[in-house]
Parts: structure tokens; C-alpha cells; sequence
């Protein structure tokens, strides 16, 4: 599951990278989603790494600040105001 959600964000991304290119900034769902699975890969590995007991529950609340109670967690804040430029180097 976790390889077909990658899947998903890495055409996500590029989509998200259109929208900074004609935009300037990202919609806020499309980031909150990223981030979604940005945080579920993130408890998925720190449970392969052996650095928590119970499998993660797969769960997406959409907002960028993280506010599970698992004992890993990611929180990614959304960015108001992005370069147009920038994004060909980074």
C-alpha cells in the first residue's frame, strides 16, 4: 500500500510543482495530502526500524500539523507564499 501512495505523490508532485511554477504556491489540499503520506511512511519506517511497538493505523487527517499521539511524529507547515523561480534549483 505504501508503494502505490508513493506512486501517487511522486505525480502529485509533479503537479504540485506546475501549480508553484503558474501560481506561486501550492493548494492547500494537495500539500495536506502529500504531507498525509509523508507522515504515514514515516510511522510505517520508524515500525520497520523497530522504534514502536503497534502497527500504525492508516490514517490521513488532512492538516500539516500532526496531531496523533504516536511516538513518531512529522509535522510539515504549509508555505503561504513560494518562489516561482526557486523551483528550478531545488
Amino acid at each position: 500500500m505504501v508503494y502505490v501512495l508513493i506512486y501517487l505523490v511522486d505525480v502529485l508532485s509533479v503537479i504540485s510543482w506546475l501549480s508553484i511554477l503558474f501560481t506561486g504556491n501550492i493548494p492547500k489540499g494537495l500539500f495536506n495530502f502529500i504531507v498525509g503520506v509523508y507522515r504515514y511512511r514515516w510511522r510505517v519506517n520508524t515500525y520497520y526500524l523497530f522504534m514502536r511497538e503497534p502497527y500504525p493505523a492508516f490514517d490521513f487527517t488532512p492538516n500539516d500539523i500532526d496531531t496523533g499521539n504516536a511516538p513518531a511524529s512529522l509535522a510539515i507547515p504549509y508555505p503561504e507564499k513560494l518562489s516561482r523561480g526557486l523551483i528550478f534549483i531545488k
